[in-house]
């Protein structure tokens, strides 16, 4: 489990590659398209394993998912081993720095983070994902006891949202970005959130919770691109790989840590409802720094 998680460092890249390919009008479409296939393969990859897993608990195997698994990724690196061009051209190449010229790990992350705009956007992505994993990973168990849902409708549920990103990343994204800019969708999806937390909070039946977490879901698919792609802006030609992986650093802490904090939310005996209102809290500050981001932008603008 390690060595899957330290290889699971090539998302950043993947990013980075999307936004070095395209131009800066057309980045959050291109990446919400890569979000979007990204989330197709959380449909289809479920599906594969649960075919392939055994037909119940008794003759359950990880043999024959895993081999699917490594298959996969084989076909990948193949895929990108032959049909990827290098997205960085040599005189681009150049001018990045050298392996281990900046200090490399802290070095690095401390030098993006002192930077005004990135270190703001950081303290948004470490928050934001310590929300989200907080809510995704207490869902089941919060489901379970409110509506007595067991593994088949939490898996239903989990397919609908996969197909919900999907939809948003893939063919809303571009046009709302075109139409109301980066900042203004990002603060959109950050209150999305919220209102959907809320409402699953005062759920009394399982269909009013769906219309909540159709807002949580909806409004993390329109931040996660929007954020990506507003970040890779803040980086030159040459660092982009390096503040969007300083940015996924600081995204995936917080989402380490949202677990924990849903465990002393148990500890402390506050009830069923206590991390969705935590996660609500958690967004905040997050809708608060893209407004202030946005309105200084709007007065840099008006001074020019």
């Amino acid at each position: 489990r390690l060595l899957t998680g330290l290889m699971g460092g090539n998302i950043p890249v993947a990013m980075a590659y999307a936004s070095d390919i395209s131009p800066p009008d057309q980045r959050a479409k291109t990446l919400g398209i890569v979000g979007a296939a990204l989330s197709l393969g959380f449909i289809v990859g479920p599906l594969v394993g649960g075919l392939l897993g055994g037909k119940d608990a008794a003759s359950a195997t990880l043999l024959w998912p895993g081999l699917a698994a490594a298959l996969v990724c084989l076909l990948a690196i193949t895929g990108a081993f032959f049909l990827l061009k290098e997205s960085l051209p040599p005189e681009k190449r150049a001018m990045a720095p050298s392996a281990g010229a900046t200090g490399g790990g802290f070095a690095d992350f401390k030098q993006v983070a002192q930077r005004p705009v990135l270190g703001q956007l950081l303290a948004v992505g470490f928050l934001a994902y310590m929300a989200m994993a907080a809510f995704e990973t207490n869902f089941p168990f919060w489901a379970g006891d409110r509506f007595g849902w067991g593994p088949r409708e939490i898996g239903l549920s989990f397919t609908y949202l996969a197909m919900l990103v999907v939809t948003t990343q893939g063919l809303l994204v571009g046009p709302l970005v075109k139409r109301f800019g980066e900042k203004l969708l990002l603060m959109a999806g950050l209150s999305s959130y919220v209102v959907g937390l809320l409402v699953m909070a005062q759920s009394l039946f399982w269909g009013v919770m769906l219309v909540g977490i159709t807002f949580t879901t909806t409004g993390s698919a329109l931040y996660m691109t929007t954020m990506n792609s507003l970040v890779s802006k803040q980086a030159g030609d040459s660092e982009r790989g390096l503040v969007l992986g300083t940015f996924n650093t600081a995204s995936w802490l917080g989402r380490a840590l949202g677990p924990g904090m849903i465990a002393l939310l148990g500890l402390a005996g506050l009830g069923r409802d206590a991390p969705l209102f935590a996660a609500a809290l958690l967004m905040l500050p997050c809708i608060a720094i893209m407004r202030r981001l946005r309105s200084r932008a709007a007065g840099v603008q008006s001074a020019d």
